[in-house]
């Protein structure tokens, strides 16, 4: 990911690859997973409520032993729900949510520029976005996500890389203009 200045602001503005691709499912499934993934934030959050938890139950019975197990069976249990809810849950989500999306199976245009990204899809719609227009980012290995709100956002799959696209200088401009990802 190590690009020198010179490559990100190109005065031939004018050749920046433009890629055309079709969304899959895959790309849903990686994105909703991406999305769905634990931030720092939430798991201090997940901590201070098993911490909570075992205080609550130590102060009702007060036997360590008691507390120990109680507060074990039900952190094995939430981890087993939160295990499936990411493993099956959001795939099913997302393969239906895709399978309802008509726009999700148009080919989208993407180009990057110095100033922002234009999106294109094939009924001609273009939306011209400016790297303020945004919030946040996260990115994985799989896909990269660009959040307009917090419930509004356009992923990028890694795959646009083998078409052409500068995936590594879209997360340069990214944590230039927004900071790390989340």
């Amino acid at each position: 990911m190590t690009i020198r200045a010179t490559e990100l602001h190109d005065p031939k503005e004018s050749n920046v690859p433009s890629v055309e691709f079709q969304f899959v499912k895959a790309d849903f499934i990686d994105a909703y997973q991406l999305r769905a993934a634990p931030t720092r934030r939430r798991w201090m959050l997940l901590l201070m409520s098993v911490l909570v938890l075992a205080a609550a139950i130590f102060m009702c019975s007060r036997e360590i032993s008691w507390t120990i197990v109680a507060v074990a069976f039900i952190s094995v249990g939430g981890a087993l729900g939160a295990l499936a809810e990411f493993h099956v849950y959001v795939p099913w989500r997302a393969r239906r949510d895709f399978a309802k999306s008509p726009l999700a199976h148009l080919e989208h245009t993407f180009t990057l520029l110095s100033e922002g990204i234009t999106i294109q899809n094939a009924r001609g719609s273009i939306s011209r976005l400016q790297w303020s227009d945004f919030l946040s980012w996260r990115t994985n290995k799989r896909t990269t996500l660009v959040f307009l709100s917090p419930t509004i956002l356009i992923h990028f799959p890694a795959r646009l890389a083998g078409s052409g696209f500068p995936v590594d200088r879209l997360k340069v401009e990214l944590s230039r203009a927004l900071g790390p990802a989340f």
